[in-house]
């Protein structure tokens, strides 16, 4: 049996209602999680370009929504969109072992594909939870960033499993439709690092758009190569200078890694989310303390300083650079109580007393090469008196929960027209909703005319930015 097809049989095995209950409850609040993060999204700059490349209007069957509210497209290109939307603002969940990788990617294609398949509420949970616990497994299993490569092109290999599932092509035509789709795994990561090309919000869901119309291919005959995902391990292979096992690949029974999932409770890089709440609450108990920092040292392990501390990040020119930037972050904690959508929309790396903080910083790699892990981060402040003293970087903080930050994240977002209680009442029932559809109908508010500043909205787990405090 081909590895596509293994894969496949893997995928379509797994389903919600047997697994753990910390794993069911952990799937809705990645959903809900997911959601947010899609209208938090919904006007960035990004999610414009990706709507005038996708061709709306498309209507009756095999259509989907555009979120939230419209106008429909089909499957591919509210994938794009809707994912676009839920990565623009770096708000998404994240997963972390041998590489890193944000497994809400995969809910936005689902979600599409379920809605134009009217597919039921079962299946789009059983797909949901198979596509997150596959991209977990290839986070633990194949180290792309480590090789040059990006953990976007995980989206070849687990949406085509995503879009055969959903729409009802079995196991042996999701594994043709993957290995229709299996090259696209090999990405390089250039657009990720330095000054971060703003491709990074619409990188997977590009990816994603393509494995949907593959799919469609596949449905109507187009065929790959048996082994098409084979020669692609091979070619890793030759990049990493190591063996893979293809039966490494298979999803294994136990799916706890979908538990060790995480969110973010800022719009920033995911290893920066302790590193902006010491520093938020820093300022919340010394306020007064912040205009007498004289020096910062920030400890962090190899991996984070290398892809948030490199010299462009002490200056960042771009919203995509400054949500990258630990320099920038750390500011934005100690100086605003935490880091805002506002914040980045507004150019606040910009502004002097940012720069001025970010020039008394410095920044140390401690520990050995320990790839993505986040544990060991430290700040160091020293004032002007010659004091000092070194802030707790625990993530999340004390009192909550990654279910109080999803809802959190969703109450800010989604104005007073979407009726959040409604939303989560959905998501917690959905395995009994014939399709998907009352989920996009409690999504569906006029959006665009909603009077709303989700900009500067707290997540629950932020203090509103005040200006009237910024030294």
């Amino acid at each position: 049996m081909s590895l596509a097809a293994e894969l496949s049989r893997a995928f379509h095995a797994i389903a919600a209602a047997e697994a753990p209950a910390p794993v069911s409850a952990h799937l809705r609040t990645l959903i809900i999680d997911a959601l947010a993060c899609m209208l938090a999204g919904a006007d960035a700059e990004s999610v414009a370009i990706a709507k005038a490349a996708a061709s709306t209007g498309v209507t009756g069957a095999g259509s989907a929504t555009i979120l939230p509210g419209g106008p429909s497209a089909s499957a591919a290109n509210a994938a794009l969109v809707n994912g676009t939307m839920l990565r623009s603002l770096d708000f998404m969940d994240v997963y972390v072992d041998v590489d890193v990788c944000h497994p809400s990617e995969s809910i936005p294609p689902a979600l599409a594909c379920a809605e134009a398949n009217r597919a039921s509420g079962r299946d789009f949970l059983d797909t949901v939870l198979a596509a997150l616990a596959m991209q977990a497994h290839l986070a633990s299993t194949i180290a792309l960033h480590r090789n040059g490569l990006h953990h976007v092109g995980h989206a070849a290999w687990v949406v085509p499993l995503i879009a055969g599932r959903l729409s009802g092509l079995g196991e042996e035509g999701a594994a043709e439709a993957l290995n229709l789709s299996a090259s696209g795994l090999i990405v390089p990561e250039g657009f990720s690092r330095g000054e971060v090309a703003n491709v990074k919000a619409m990188a997977f869901a590009l990816l994603a758009k393509r494995a949907i119309e593959l799919t469609e291919l596949a449905s109507a005959g187009l065929r790959a190569q048996a082994q098409a995902c084979e020669e692609v391990i091979r070619l890793l292979e030759r990049l990493m200078g190591r063996e893979i096992n293809p039966a490494s690949l298979l999803l294994p029974a136990d799916l706890g890694a979908v538990a060790d999932i995480t969110l973010k409770a800022y719009p920033a890089q995911y290893a920066l989310q302790p590193l902006i709440a010491a520093g938020a609450a820093f300022r919340l108990q010394q306020a007064d303390r912040v205009a007498r920092i004289a020096r910062i040292v920030v400890r962090a392990p190899q991996q984070t300083v290398r892809r948030t501390a490199d010299p462009s990040k002490f200056r960042p020119a771009s919203r995509e650079t400054a949500d990258h930037s630990l320099p920038f972050c750390v500011a934005s904690g100690l100086l605003d109580g935490g880091l805002t959508v506002a914040g980045l929309q507004e150019g606040r790396w910009k502004d002097a007393d940012v720069l001025q903080l970010m020039d008394r910083m410095a920044v140390e790699a401690t520990g050995e090469d320990d790839a993505f892990a986040v544990e060991g981060q430290e700040i160091e402040l020293t004032f002007d008196d010659g004091s000092s003293t070194r802030l707790d970087c625990t993530y999340p903080v004390d009192g909550d929960s990654w279910r109080a930050i999803a809802i959190g994240k969703l109450t800010a977002f989604a104005g007073d027209r979407i009726d959040v209680e409604r939303v989560v009442a959905i998501v917690e029932t959905l395995e009994h909703e014939e399709t998907v559809e009352p989920l996009i109908a409690a999504l569906g508010a006029d959006f665009d005319s909603l009077h709303r500043q989700p900009t500067t909205a707290s997540t629950g787990c932020q203090d509103r930015r005040d200006r009237a405090l910024k030294k």
